[in-house]
């Protein structure tokens, strides 16, 4: 139910303007903000790298605390939450002292305090919290509760097939209070079903939602507008029909996932690759496109988008006599860049280059904007995904970020 703050990105119905964007870096141990013109924003001090949102305000991380800071290096929020957790653009919620406090993004001031709080993920943009041993759904824009603060334990009502994702029944939640179940409209706040049921089902059949109430061995059903369904089903008992109540029918058809990708193949026995665009269903392969490439000791993909075509198609063929050189090809096997050096791959929109364990850059148009200086080019940014660098680090031990199509690198003080 929780989650943790870096994967925050909340703030984002504020208003936007014009902003210097900051990236993070650090100095090998501490993790600071600099911007676009390489001005330091806040020196190292952070535990982690901190989390940009908007290019306004940074999500920092020090001794297990958290707390925010905008974008001139101005603490907003106290570096004091042992947790702040994405809910909408409007309110945050933060954890302090084992308590869960509500916080308006606007006056960066606390609003409500729960036991425990969790975004119900919901399209009404509910919560759920508890206080005092109730709970409830909070509306954190009217700060009401939705049903009141009364109940035992509520869930969004939703279906669970045997097979699949569960299937969320619109507008519904189940409830309990003093040990009994109903269903509670979200929407106006009233009671879809009273809580006077020991069960509560949400049933499919058919295509059709139905809800299963029983009290002891009598149960009934009910469809989205709250009329009562009488169903029958005739089943044999000791070679007599007998009628009893219905049973929820679930047939799900088993989908196979279509993929599509590139492939490059040495030929057993002769010479040259075989470079095919193939389509797989389930345990069925057809090949799209076939070509034949010779000429290479090593082929293999380097890029293919199955969304745009053959045309994206591009594969890097290896030789290393008598020294190591790769060509960009597309998939006919025309030369389309050459390279000396010892390899190449597709990361995050451009093609990173190696030679003697350092890293390069050059774009997908084929231009070298960083010889091979770096110690590392990373392929995934767990802190910062939304920020259009790639996430870099420095033979020298220092991280940071560099533009993907003039190569800067936003760390103060790094050589260019």
């Amino acid at each position: 139910m929780k989650r943790i703050l870096y994967l925050l990105c909340f703030f984002c119905t504020l208003a936007s303007y014009a902003q210097k964007q900051l990236y993070p870096y650090s100095d090998g141990t501490k993790w600071g903000l600099t911007n676009e013109k390489l001005e330091v924003v806040m020196t190292p001090q952070f535990d982690r790298p901190p989390r940009i949102v908007k290019a306004k305000f940074a999500v920092v991380q020090k001794d297990s605390n958290f707390g925010v800071v905008n974008h001139k290096g101005k603490t907003i929020l106290p570096i004091q939450y042992s947790e702040l957790i994405e809910l909408d653009g409007k309110t945050s919620l933060a954890i302090l002292n084992g308590k869960y406090i509500f916080i308006d993004l606007k006056t960066w001031r606390q609003i409500s305090q729960f036991d425990y709080a969790s975004d119900c993920k919901c399209p009404e943009k509910l919560h759920v919290v508890t206080k005092d041993g109730k709970t409830g759904f909070l509306n954190i824009v009217t700060r009401e509760f939705v049903g009141g603060l009364i109940y035992e334990d509520v869930s969004l009502l939703k279906y669970y097939p045997r097979k699949g994702k569960a299937v969320r029944f619109p507008g519904l939640a189940e409830v309990r209070k003093d040990g009994k179940y109903g269903v509670l409209n979200l929407s106006t706040g009233t009671n879809f079903l009273d809580t006077k049921y020991d069960r509560i089902n949400g049933v499919i059949e058919n295509g059709r939602m139905f809800i299963d109430a029983s009290i002891g061995i009598d149960q009934k059903r009910f469809d989205l507008k709250g009329n009562e369904i009488h169903v029958e089903q005739t089943v044999v008992v000791a070679g007599e029909e007998v009628i009893s109540e219905p049973t929820a029918v679930y047939q799900e058809e088993e989908d196979s996932e279509t993929t599509t990708d590139l492939y490059a193949a040495g030929n057993i026995g002769q010479e040259g690759w075989t470079v095919t665009i193939e389509r797989t269903r389930g345990k069925k392969t057809e090949v799209l496109e076939s070509h034949f490439v010779d000429g290479y000791e090593i082929v293999g993909k380097l890029y293919y988008d199955s969304a745009e075509g053959p045309s994206t198609a591009r594969i890097k063929g290896v030789k290393t006599n008598p020294n190591i050189s790769i060509s960009v090809m597309d998939i006919k096997g025309n030369v389309l860049a050459r390279f000396d050096y010892d390899n190449i791959e597709y990361k995050n929109g451009c093609y990173t280059t190696r030679l003697r364990g350092k890293y390069g850059l050059v774009t997908t148009d084929f231009v070298e904007i960083k010889k091979p200086v770096l110690e590392d080019v990373f392929e995934d940014d767990y802190y910062n995904p939304g920020i259009n660098a790639l996430f870099i680090e420095m033979p020298s031990g220092q991280q940071g970020y560099m533009d993907k199509k003039t190569g800067k690198i936003f760390i103060p003080g790094v050589s260019q």
